[in-house]
């Protein structure tokens, strides 16, 4: 590696591949005793190949990286830094200085308004692409925007300062101050750092994170994720499908309702307990604490975590997976989907028509009012309809096995009621036959409120009805 002082001459010296300092006297003689301190002049230094390092240290000096991975001080003056080929850093120093990285992916450091960074998009014959600079980076310690051809921003020292990007996909992060990042076009991500920022994401699919302090983080066009991170955060997703991440009882989520314009379906991530506002469709509950989570009176999509969780979907058409834990959940008005997932749970359908699954587990599910479905799953269940004519679905015959682990339906209201069924459709009556056989008289015993199904060549399913009205086979039972 060459490391490159600069002389007190006007040299324009060629050296490459030793350590090596210019002796006053001897200009392009390596000598490696300490150089004199004469007066300081405007100087050219070349680096050619290899990763050097080149420090001016005249004024108005020029330094020309050449190939490799170089480092260019420019330290004192208006300096011009040629970076050349290799992923270089161009470090102008005082004074206004002119950085031109070249190709490779190169980092320009800016402290004055009056720094100039260039980056070549070189224009090939067409129908070829430009030739790109490479992956760009500015480190700024003053308020930038970046060049059309540069593609990442990182703030630094302790200033208010703010960062803006360009068209490009842009990554642009904070300082420990309170910046204002702005993305504009592109998909980008925009990390806030400490302090209470502002981000803008503008158009694309943009990454806003607002890391410590109370942040607003506005999203813009595009489907945008906003994580506010600590603090009290406001985030305002704008058009497209935004994802909202929660974690403070203080973070605030606005998310617009045009006459004319959607705001989309957007999702709130949260690892607190959370009820939606009115324009957001989607809830999904992280993390393993047991908390909770509501509905609106749009159709939401509602998911629990692995803890034990209450979801509620209130109005609307809604979903609503408890996954892991013993969950509770309501489905409200509407026709619903409620499914339990793992774990002992509570389903409670509400009105409407309600599709009910209670998963694995020992679960209790009333259908409430409304013509529900209900499937128990794994597990000994305990079922009821409610109003209407509910239909009581067994899908494998391990659902409800004879014997004390069988299901339990109560409140049973058949043909002579509110026209209740028990189905056993989708269970195959004959293993030794291809296909899904229906089951016939035979197989099918009422006795001392209990239905038993006798598969041939399986298992036996077995259902306890408990306060049933008047029970049929024939009129009750879709097998």
């Amino acid at each position: 590696m060459a490391i490159i002082n600069g002389t007190n001459f006007n040299d324009n010296n060629t050296v490459n591949g030793v350590p090596f300092v210019f002796r006053p006297a001897l200009s392009g003689v390596v000598d490696p005793s300490p150089f004199f301190p004469f007066l300081d002049q405007p100087d050219t230094i070349n680096g050619l190949a290899g990763n050097d390092i080149l420090n001016a240290l005249g004024t108005n000096d020029t330094l020309n990286g050449g190939a490799g991975d170089d480092i260019l001080n420019g330290n004192g003056g208006n300096d011009t830094l040629n970076g050349g080929t290799g992923n270089d850093r161009l470090n102008g120093g005082l004074g206004s200085d002119t950085m031109n990285g070249g190709l490779g992916n190169d980092t320009y450091v800016v402290n004055s308004a009056a720094d100039v960074v260039n980056d070549p998009n070189i224009l090939q014959p067409f129908p070829l692409p430009p030739i790109s600079g490479g992956i760009d980076t500015v480190e700024s310690s003053i308020s930038y925007i970046l060049g059309s051809t540069i593609e990442n921003l990182t703030l630094t020292g302790f200033g208010a300062i703010n960062g803006t990007g360009n068209a490009l996909n842009n990554i642009i992060n904070g300082n420990g101050s309170n910046n204002v990042l702005s993305g504009l076009g592109g998909n980008d991500t925009l990390n806030g750092g400490l302090g209470n920022d502002t981000l803008n994401g503008g158009d694309g699919n943009d990454v806003l994170n607002g890391s410590a302090g109370n942040d607003v983080l506005n999203g813009g066009n595009g489907n945008d994720t906003l994580n506010g991170g600590p603090g009290a955060d406001t985030m305002n997703g704008g058009l497209g499908n935004d994802t909202y991440i929660v974690d403070d009882v203080g973070d605030v989520v606005n998310d617009p309702n045009l006459v004319l314009l959607s705001g989309g379906i957007d999702t709130v991530q949260s690892s607190i307990s959370y009820a939606l506002g009115a324009t957001i469709e989607n809830l999904t509950l992280t993390g393993g604490s047991p908390i909770n989570g509501t509905g609106n009176t749009l159709n939401n999509v509602i998911t629990g975590n692995s803890g034990n969780n209450i979801l509620s979907g209130r109005d609307g058409n809604d979903t609503v997976s408890g996954l892991a834990g013993n969950d509770t959940l309501n489905g409200g008005n509407g026709n619903d989907g409620l499914s339990g997932g793992d774990g002992n749970d509570i389903i409670i359908g509400g009105n409407g028509a309600d599709s009910l699954n209670g998963g694995s587990g020992a679960d209790i599910i009333f259908g409430d009012d409304g013509n529900d479905v209900l499937t128990g799953g794994l597990g000994m269940d305990v079922m009821e309809g409610g109003n209407g004519a509910d239909r009581i679905d067994f899908n494998l015959v391990t659902e409800s096995p004879l014997g004390a682990f069988r299901d339990i339906v109560t409140g049973f209201s058949g043909a002579g009621g509110d026209g209740d069924k028990i189905d056993l459709s989708t269970i195959d009556a004959n293993a030794f036959l291809i296909g899904n056989q229906a089951f016939g008289a035979a197989q099918l015993t009422f006795a001392g409120g209990i239905l038993t199904a006798d598969v041939i060549g399986g298992g036996d399913l077995q259902v306890a009805l408990v306060g049933a009205a008047p029970f049929s086979i024939a009129l009750d039972v879709i097998a």
